[in-house]
């Protein structure tokens, strides 16, 4: 199935075996604004991540329910969950520029704001490669997770007169 996403608060979940569109309102009793779904991962067979402009949620497939996803809601409620990433045991979950690690394993959470020294911030895309680093795309290059002392090294990007600092979107 694909999910897609709408600025509207909507998902549209294309079924490509019955040819059909089902219709998602993405909303939360708790919540009275808006809510925009920005990016979709599938935890398990009944359990989809969202990242929303609300916080991480997961929808109950079997119930068609929404609520905060629990063991990151008091780090990312009310903030724009840009990306989730799953690797092994790990959820990489980008917000508002920052990024959590959630160990699904043992249920721990490591959060950072500072993506190499001086400060690096604004953390715009992660990718894991095939070595299982983590690497973040951030204002002005690119950062590099080191895990054994829970730190990033930056790897600047060229400043020319065609492309000041912070003129980049990224993709990895």
């Amino acid at each position: 199935k694909l999910w897609i996403g709408t600025d509207g608060g909507m998902i549209h979940v294309y079924d490509r075996k019955k040819l059909s569109m089902e219709k998602i309102e993405v909303k939360l009793k708790s919540a009275k604004q808006h809510i925009v779904p920005f990016q979709f991962l599938e935890l398990n067979k009944n359990v989809m991540l969202v990242g929303t402009s609300i916080g991480l949620l997961q929808y109950d497939q079997g119930g068609k329910i929404f609520s905060y996803y629990k063991p990151v809601e008091n780090i990312i409620n009310y903030k724009q969950v840009r990306q989730i990433l799953r690797e092994g045991e790990n959820l990489y979950i980008l917000y508002n520029g920052s990024i959590s690690i959630h160990n699904l394993k043992t249920s721990t959470t490591k959060s950072f704001k500072n993506f190499g020294s001086p400060a690096i911030r604004n953390g715009t895309v992660i990718y894991v490669d095939n070595q299982k680093r983590l690497w973040l795309g951030v204002s002005n290059g690119l950062s590099l997770y080191d895990p054994s002392n829970e730190s990033f090294q930056h790897f600047p990007f060229e400043i020319t007169s065609s492309r000041p600092l912070g003129t980049y979107f990224m993709v990895l």
